[in-house]
């Protein structure tokens, strides 16, 4: 992948998000992934296919790919240091 690809705004490095993944979860788990998206200013499903994402692919990739999008960097805030 080049490092000066300027993606559209929408469009995902990754593909088009077509596979569905669904997690029952806590209320206080639900509301604490509200809080913490809202404060990266993502939806709560963004943040969590964010984290998943990250999980599966590693923190380097993940800022790499959330810098190509506008997003600036991974990993800031509360969650940071798991």
């Amino acid at each position: 992948m080049n490092d000066t690809t300027d993606f559209a705004r929408g469009s995902d490095p990754l593909g088009k998000a077509t596979a569905e993944c669904k997690a029952w979860i806590c209320e206080d788990a639900n509301d604490s992934l509200a809080m913490l998206a809202c404060a990266e200013g993502k939806s709560k499903s963004e943040y969590v296919r964010d984290l998943i994402y990250e999980h599966l692919w590693g923190r380097a990739t993940m800022t790499k790919l959330l810098i190509q999008r506008g997003r600036g960097s991974a990993g800031t805030g509360p969650a940071e240091g798991r």
